[in-house]
């Protein structure tokens, strides 16, 4: 267990600049983007495998483009194929960026115990697999300097309802932790999946797990007395520690989750639910677009956090693969993949020519806008 006697905030403020140093000298992202590429690309590569996939690929590229297409997009093959070409290792990027952003400003979470994250509308996984490289990293940076201030592990949960994008994003996972396993620390059999948002019952589930455990049991034959005896497997103590750690995140992450002020509406309740269940010291992270409705839902989400106790400590950061200098291994891959998919079936549409135009002069996407909230003590919440 670690624990700095002067705060995760001063210990970042003190020893984050060599963490991030050292990042920058072992260009770690660009190793771990490097696989995560790689993976990708041959995935896609792999399953358009014909003129008729390539056709539906093309195809779902429009709707890939539409962050308020319906629900039932995942549904789609093409869709989902074009939306991991388009958006996986750009999002990728940008979250990296975002916590190495919220490292300099000393305001990425920490724990004594490692992070648990929870990562909602996770999609294809771009911004969990980011965050669990980036506390991996932080493995071996504490491993190499010797400091188990920095030993923290990370623990995932993905919210996704979208049986496609769970699927390829369960491919994603074999192929990632496959390649990766024993090149850095990556552990990745720690993710946990829900799928409903608004099911997540804290005060509930940890009551439930309580119960479970403390009087959980095991049985034995007591040769000497003749006959089976029953001895608790938990003291109350350990089943409220273990049942107490139940939706119990550092890290709350929304990345183009809401498009419009109806899902917030939708899922308010549930998110100041959340929030204001969060420990001091927990942070909400919110990446996404910044003009036309997303002002509207942005103010919407900054009143819900405040009202749970969190305060805005990053009001206005960007964020994305060129400033995070790895837009070439972005472009490069990316290109791959529509040369690929063009010498099965050649596509003029002037929106896809202009992709691949853009890729092949190393243009990617702009940056996003990058919003966090910490949570305080000693504010006192909205009723």
């Amino acid at each position: 267990m670690n624990q700095f006697r002067r705060g995760w905030a001063k210990l970042m403020s003190v020893e984050g600049p060599d963490f991030i140093a050292w990042l920058r000298r072992k260009e770690v992202l660009r190793d771990r983007i490097t696989v995560q590429a790689r993976v990708v690309s041959r995935l896609l590569i792999d399953e358009i495998d014909t003129e008729a996939a390539a056709i539906k690929f093309w195809d779902g590229v429009p709707r890939a483009l539409n962050h308020r297409c319906p629900e039932t997009m995942h549904k789609d093959w093409g869709i989902v194929r074009a939306y991991a070409w388009l958006h996986f290792l750009e999002r990728y990027a940008r979250t990296w960026g975002a916590l190495e952003y919220l490292v300099e400003e000393c305001r990425l979470p920490m724990g004594s115990e490692g992070v648990r994250t929870l990562d909602v509308g996770a999609g294809l996984g771009a911004v969990a697999f980011a965050i669990h490289d980036f506390y991996a990293a932080m493995l071996e940076f504490a491993a190499e300097t010797d400091n188990p201030n920095w030993h923290q592990p990370p623990e995932i949960t993905c919210v996704e309802n979208g049986i496609g994008w769970n699927a390829m994003r369960s491919q994603l996972w074999e192929m990632i932790h496959s390649v990766a396993r024993g090149e850095w620390p990556c552990d990745l059999s720690t993710w946990k999946n829900l799928n409903d948002f608004t099911g997540i019952r804290p005060d509930q589930e940890r009551a439930d797990e309580f119960e479970r455990l403390r009087w959980a049991y095991a049985t034995d034959w007591d040769e000497y007395r003749g006959e089976e005896t029953t001895e608790l497997l938990h003291t109350a103590q350990e089943a409220n520690q273990e049942a107490q750690s139940r939706h119990r995140y550092r890290l709350f992450v929304f990345s183009n989750f809401f498009t419009s002020l109806k899902s917030v509406k939708a899922m308010g309740d549930k998110l100041s639910e959340l929030l204001t269940d969060a420990n001091p010291g927990s942070v909400l992270l919110v990446m996404g677009a910044e003009t036309g409705c997303y002002v509207a839902i942005y103010e919407q989400l900054q009143r819900i956090a405040e009202a749970a106790g969190f305060r805005i400590v990053v009001p206005d950061a960007r964020a994305s693969s060129a400033i995070s200098s790895v837009d070439d291994i972005v472009s490069a891959e990316s290109l791959k993949i529509y040369e690929h998919a063009q010498r099965l079936a050649p596509n003029d549409d002037e929106r896809i020519v202009n992709f691949g135009d853009s890729f092949a002069q190393g243009e990617v996407f702009r940056a996003n806008a990058i919003r966090a909230f910490r949570k305080h003590r000693n504010i006192r919440q909205s009723s």
